[in-house]
């Protein structure tokens, strides 16, 4: 992205009579690992086709959502898993429930 001000000192609520020109990079990550508290591990995200859960001794039950609500995916892991998905690139939630019941809801980038 690219831009002008007519400004002095970058100050773009003024003009003073003059230009400053300014340039900004905006770049998007190309991969985020989600360590969670609970000593888990999502990765990649975003993802192409598929991406993987670490969650070392536990178990889970796992569900992957479009972003309509619609299940995808559900299944049940101990350690570590792959999970593939041959829908369109978007927003996709990941949903983790452990057997203490407590959850956890990951939202998922895919290319």
């Amino acid at each position: 992205m690219t831009g002008w001000t007519s400004s002095v000192d970058g100050d773009i609520s003024h003009n003073f009579g003059h230009e400053d020109c300014w340039i900004v990079k905006i770049q998007s990550p190309t991969s985020i690992d989600v360590l969670e508290p609970g000593g888990f591990k999502v990765y990649p995200n975003p993802f192409s086709n598929q991406f993987n859960i670490d969650l070392g001794n536990k178990t889970a039950d796992i569900y992957l959502t479009d972003i309509f609500g619609q299940v995808l995916k559900k299944m049940t892991a101990t350690g570590q898993t792959t999970i593939t998905t041959d829908g369109p690139p978007g927003i996709y939630f990941l949903q983790l429930i452990f057997s203490d019941n407590s959850k956890i809801n990951i939202k998922l980038n895919k290319n």
